[in-house]
């Protein structure tokens, strides 16, 4: 869309891409919360030379007498036990479970057949070998429920008085024979861990989960962002150029690293912002980008640069998720960034057209 002669397109396209590249480095924000980067050094990768460790017994999760052979039996067993140490894969998607990968036999730990000793198989995805974390709540041991991704058993070690030592799948009941502790430096990756499998699980049935806000911060303005892509108007007149806006959709969140990048990524979580927005007062929108349109058309002037900003006008809401409430509920506290379309004050989420002879930053100033 423009005038000018074909001599002056290389010089703009040249600009262009210069410019973009500059875009990309500082378009970069409200993303993530600030949080994330601060949560990732305690990333998934960490959970490695895992034990879990029995509540009611003190033994640890063992491949009986170490065998590497598939099907071969696990039990409980006294440190330090023969192969008691275990890793975790995650999986690709988000609330997909993991595997619990043995590091001395490389098999993992599977649960095919409902209230029958767990066994080892090969790990080859199957349903009966994907887990997750449950936090058990005012847990003094900071213990866990180990459940299947599949039927959402537990695993439970034998309960008196039964004297084997083996452990098998069974229905939740939240007693000590399903809870587990593992080591302490890894307690928050693995809490973490819970927290994103429960907010996808909550994000396809909000049923499953609620969100009460205990306080609420004025409305405030975020810091302005570009929103476009920085355009030159390499000619001698004034060009009307249409801009594409990236738009956020202004959440953000401060627990779970992956649940603060979920809460940004539209459809798939709308019962989530849902159940937040009917707990905040204000004129909450879901996704800015819906609510404002995507384009906008700026007259750029000769020789100079054009982009968009946005001036986003936001609330922070405190307060708490609870989760599994329809089973064994806990809970974790949070801070969510939610997005604005006006205040009672007059305040507004609004675009700006930007066109300066020079490029410095988003907003346009020195």
């Amino acid at each position: 869309m423009t005038t000018e002669p074909s001599r002056h397109r290389r010089p703009f396209w040249r600009r262009a891409a210069v410019i973009a590249a500059v875009f990309c480095a500082v378009v970069g924000i409200m993303t993530s919360p600030a949080a994330a980067g601060e949560e990732s050094d305690t990333s998934v990768t960490a959970l490695i030379q895992l034990t879990f460790t029995n509540v009611s017994n003190g033994k640890l999760i063992d491949v009986q007498g170490g065998s590497r052979d598939d099907s071969a039996p696990l039990s409980v067993n006294p440190t330090p036990g023969s192969a008691t140490a275990w890793r975790i894969n995650t999986g690709a998607t988000l609330g997909s479970g993991f595997t619990i990968v043995n590091t001395t036999t490389g098999k993992c730990m599977d649960a095919a057949t409902y209230r029958y000793q767990m066994r080892q198989q090969p790990c080859d995805g199957r349903a009966t070998e994907k887990w997750y974390f449950q936090p058990v709540a005012g847990s003094a041991q900071k213990a866990f429920m180990l459940r299947n991704a599949n039927d959402n058993s537990c695993v439970t070690v034998q309960i008196p008085p039964g004297t084997d030592n083996w452990i098998y799948p069974n229905a939740c009941d939240n007693s000590a024979y399903q809870q587990w502790t593992i080591p302490a430096d890894v307690y928050q990756t693995a809490w973490n861990t819970a927290v994103d499998y429960a907010a996808a699980r909550c994000a396809k049935d909000t049923s499953t989960c609620s969100w009460s806000t205990t306080t609420q911060t004025p409305p405030f303005t975020l810091p302005e962002a570009c929103v476009s892509p920085v355009w030159y108007n390499d000619t001698s007149t004034s060009i009307p150029w249409e801009f594409t806006l990236s738009t956020s959709t202004g959440w953000s969140n401060t627990i779970g690293f992956k649940l603060g990048g979920s809460l940004n990524l539209g459809s798939d979580v709308i019962g989530l912002k849902l159940e937040v927005s009917a707990e905040v007062n204000g004129a909450t929108t879901v996704d800015l980008k819906q609510e404002m349109g995507n384009k906008l058309t700026v007259s750029v002037p000769p020789r100079q640069y054009g982009w968009v900003t946005l001036s986003e006008l936001a609330t922070k809401a405190t307060g708490t998720w609870t989760f599994d409430t329809q089973g064994f509920a806990w809970t974790a506290d949070d801070t969510i960034t939610v997005p604005l379309k006006y205040d009672a004050n007059g305040g507004a989420s609004i675009y700006s057209a930007r066109t300066r002879a020079t490029f410095t930053n988003c907003a346009g100033t020195a």
